[in-house]
């Protein structure tokens, strides 16, 4: 009798167990689609046309796993809608532990996205994952396990950019903290504090990361704000937080903008735009730079120094100037000006009207 009670128990906890991994993701909520969010029932997508496809994902490491996924499209649940792919903007992914990234609009028009519940012939429900999103051809950053949210992006306004700072220049203001890293303790700028210093009050719905290796973000403004810079060691400038799951660590950020103020790397710049040497100096085009941050167009500009030094140049003079390292330190350079508009140390670039 005992035996069979205890096995009864053991039949009971694994019912109460597969009854727990198959409610656990069995929707996802899409919003933005329609006027209220709308819950994709599980059960729809597997009704739809099913697609398997031989994938490798691909990580930042440069790691590749190659296994068979099956699921559904998202086209297809767009249409089931009655809407279609080529018309939104973007989409936001966001995983059940939180983790969430951005597709743009240009991955849309050219990948298909699929929304798999089987892999290498698996129901990943049975590990207790729901879907999984699976973009061919892109890295495995997009490819977001356990989702449970997809946000439709109609449009991230982006404020003209009307400050530069230079992350290099602006590590040697600090206040810098120990972070502990892979093994090492490097410095780190907490954002919190900073925006403080800086008296930076503006709060915008996103935050746009661009990398060296091309790799662009936007992320929310209350994951930003919470957490750090890394501004020396592996990967700096990388944006991180212990609250965050790696994956939405933002690594080799050559610019990141927040409202009309960017924040700017010239290590990274180097990475990521070709240099080119004018008279001897090897620096990065500021029109280069300005094109990409979409700076607000203005008749002058001022540069100025981490001790106050401070020059006007005209925006002609801009576009024909160059910023570069001297001595390790951020620099200014314009081929045929005066020697005092080579600003040492350089700190901000402010649009003037």
């Amino acid at each position: 009798m005992k035996r069979w009670i205890s096995r009864l128990t053991v039949s009971f906890f694994a019912l109460v167990l597969a009854v727990g991994i198959a409610c656990a993701g069995d929707s996802v909520t899409v919003s933005g689609l329609l006027a209220e969010d709308v819950m994709v029932p599980l059960t729809l997508i597997k009704e739809l046309p099913q697609i398997t496809e031989e994938v490798v994902p691909v990580t930042s490491a440069g790691v590749e796993t190659q296994y068979a996924a099956t699921g559904a499209m998202f086209s297809d649940v767009l249409a089931h809608y009655g809407k279609r792919q080529e018309d939104i903007l973007g989409i936001r992914l966001v995983a059940s532990d939180g983790y969430s990234i951005d597709v743009p609009r240009e991955i849309l028009m050219e990948r298909q996205i699929i929304l798999a519940y089987v892999v290498d012939g698996i129901p990943l429900e049975q590990s207790g994952e729901s879907l999984r999103v699976v973009i061919p051809g892109e890295r495995a950053m997009y490819w977001v396990r356990n989702l449970s949210r997809i946000e439709v992006i109609d449009q991230i306004q982006r404020a003209e950019v009307r400050t530069i700072r230079f992350l290099e220049s602006l590590a040697q203001m600090g206040p810098l903290e120990d972070y502990p890293y892979f093994g090492h303790v490097d410095q780190a700028l907490k954002i919190q504090e900073i925006l403080e210093y800086l008296e930076i009050v503006e709060q915008p719905e996103r935050v746009f990361f661009k990398a060296s290796d091309g790799f662009e973000k936007n992320e929310a403004y209350d994951e930003f704000v919470s957490g750090y810079i890394k501004v020396t060691g592996r990967s700096a400038p990388l944006f991180l937080s212990p609250e965050l799951p790696e994956g939405m660590h933002v690594r080799d950020i050559v610019f990141f903008l927040l409202g009309d103020n960017a924040f700017a790397s010239l290590a990274q710049a180097f990475n990521y735009y070709e240099p080119k040497m004018v008279d001897d100096v090897v620096g990065i085009s500021f029109l280069e730079l300005m094109t990409d941050l979409e700076i607000a167009q203005g008749d002058m500009y001022r540069l100025t120094a981490l001790d106050g030094y401070q020059i006007e140049v005209t925006d002609e003079d801009m576009a024909q100037g160059y910023v570069s390292f001297y001595e390790g330190q951020v620099c200014s350079y314009f081929p045929g000006l005066p020697p005092n508009t080579s600003v040492r140390s350089l700190y901000t670039v402010e649009v003037l009207q």
